[in-house]
């Protein structure tokens, strides 16, 4: 079963800071204090996603987990 999303966290990272310089026009710089907000943000996204992945791979009694299998 494949999963809802497949990016990892440097890809949500790049589309952020890919976003964030796009609208500023400006280079982030890897000691920036954005760059550390993106970076934490992305961690977070790639998180959130990680849990959906893991609910939708649950809905499916061939990927399920035990407690899951029980209910049915």
């Amino acid at each position: 079963m494949s999963s809802l999303f497949t990016k990892t966290g440097e890809d949500w990272f790049n589309t952020l800071k890919d976003i964030y310089e796009e609208l500023s026009g400006e280079t982030l710089k890897p000691s920036s204090a954005i760059y550390m907000i993106l970076s934490a943000t992305a961690y977070v996204v790639l998180v959130i996603t990680k849990s959906f992945n893991f609910a939708y791979q649950n809905m499916w009694l061939k990927t399920c987990d035990e407690d899951t299998a029980e209910l049915y």
